[in-house]
């Protein structure tokens, strides 16, 4: 059965000045070697003056083509490099070749892949592949890196608010003042989604010309470029964040916002994360605090124009229940105002005891008698077995004092903290009624650790230390 063979051929107009690899001596070698082999010449493919850098090349597609269609057996090129210079390229051709039972060979050279050594040979290559590959990322991640540090344009594409000209970014001063907004609707409370939706509300023109979502505006918050910073090794290319790759320099275009404004929106965005994702926004302060009695968390909602905390494991929650807002709210003031006009009454809780006013001299003194035991077992004033007695009371009569001091401070130290609670709850009864929603829950945090909702019309409330 003839062997049909694909000859390609390949010259730069460079190589074919300086190096001779001229196409008709390409082909003559190629015709020679397939007369010798006694294989049939299906077609000879020939890219003039093209580049190796890239497969892009179309002698070299029409030829992957009939390979596809199985028109050929083999590919014969003079020599490797005729094929491609690139080892991925290379891997990428020689895995298309075999996918369609299709061998490669050099005319020249020690590769062929209809051979078991040609095989191993095709293992080596993915090995280099991979590692140019590798190679290629680090050498183009540490280039846009640098350029990031010098502040100049690394993003390929102009983010909301500006647009590119001549490899500059150029502020877009109507999308400007959107993001200025943004920014300060969230510093004042709102959350992203909330923001998302009054601008798609409003008919506000998106990014991409298509919705407003709360990541997209979580995206914008979070990047440096508006405060007049550039930006490297944000997300990898699968979109997720990469800890550790991004680098920001001074950038060389207007900021949109001031560099306090920037990081006072990273504060605030941390602080909104170290609770419920949603308890730093909306008009439901106890958001983030709330526990239903399946254990689930419970956030607000609206029916109507009734508002309502409800259960967020509706799915396997059995407890059927929903609290309206107004209800759990007043529960949690009536508790609260309960703890205010009740006094402190540690000390009357703490067994009755002889108060230890200057332990250091009480101690001082049981250290006198102590020597003075053993002053009088040496004069022969006093017995072996009566020195160890005395000075097992005065070791227990140590202890007393220690513990008695121990007692003492930590009874300050739970009076001080009874008494700072009771202040932050007082000052939260006070300012209740007239707060705005974000106030009241930074009144509710700053005194509530837990609120359990054991019932339609009952409440456990954990305070924090």
């Amino acid at each position: 059965m003839w062997v049909r063979a694909a000859l390609y051929l390949r010259v730069s107009t460079q190589e074919q000045a300086d190096e001779g690899f001229s196409l008709a001596a390409q082909l003559d070698r190629l015709r020679a070697y397939c007369d010798s082999q006694e294989w049939l010449i299906a077609e000879v493919y020939t890219d003039e003056g093209v580049s190796a850098k890239t497969a892009d090349r179309p002698e070299l597609q029409r030829l992957l083509a009939d390979a596809a269609g199985g028109r050929i057996d083999l590919v014969l090129v003079y020599k490797l490099d005729r094929l491609t210079r690139s080892v991925v390229d290379l891997y990428d051709l020689l895995q298309t070749f075999d996918r369609h039972k299709v061998g490669f060979k050099s005319a020249t050279e020690v590769f062929d892949t209809t051979t078991a050594i040609g095989r191993l040979f095709m293992t080596l290559v993915a090995a280099l592949a991979q590692w140019e590959r590798e190679q290629l990322g680090e050498r183009v991640y540490l280039g846009m890196r640098q350029k990031a540090l010098e502040g100049k344009l690394v993003v390929p594409r102009a983010p909301y608010g500006y647009r590119i000209m001549d490899g500059k970014l150029i502020l877009e001063s109507t999308e400007a003042e959107i993001v200025r907004r943004i920014f300060a609707r969230y510093l004042d409370g709102a959350g992203a989604v909330r923001i998302a939706r009054e601008l798609q509300g409003e008919g506000v023109r998106p990014p991409g010309g298509h919705v407003w979502r709360g990541n997209v505006i979580l995206y914008m918050i979070h990047n440096p470029i508006y405060a007049g910073l550039s930006r490297w090794g944000y997300r990898t290319a699968g979109g997720a964040r990469k800890s550790g790759r991004e680098v920001t320099g001074a950038g060389e275009h207007e900021a949109i916002i001031d560099e306090l404004t920037f990081s006072r929106t990273q504060d605030t965005v941390s602080s909104r994360r170290k609770v419920f994702p949603r308890a730093g926004t909306g008009r439901y302060p106890l958001t983030g605090l709330l526990y239903c009695s399946c254990g689930g968390h419970m956030t607000g909602n609206a029916r109507g124009s009734r508002s309502y905390y409800r259960c967020l494991n509706r799915i396997i929650c059995t407890s059927g229940y929903g609290v309206r807002q107004e209800r759990l709210e007043a529960a949690l003031i009536s508790h609260l105002a309960l703890i205010a006009e009740t006094p402190p009454d540690h000390a009357a809780k703490l067994p009755a005891r002889k108060t230890t006013t200057n332990p250091d001299k009480l101690r001082e003194a049981l250290k006198v008698r102590k020597q003075r035991l053993w002053d009088a077992y040496e004069a022969g004033e006093l017995e072996m077995e009566e020195l160890k007695t005395r000075l097992a009371r005065l070791r227990n009569e140590e202890e007393r004092i220690s513990q008695e001091a121990s007692l003492d401070g930590e009874e300050e130290a739970d009076a001080r903290k009874t008494e700072r609670r009771r202040t932050l709850v007082q000052d939260l009864l006070s300012q209740w009624e007239q707060s705005t929603a974000q106030r009241r829950k930074e009144l509710v945090r700053a005194v509530v650790e837990r609120i359990d909702v054991t019932g339609p019309n009952s409440i456990e409330v954990r305070l924090r230390d």
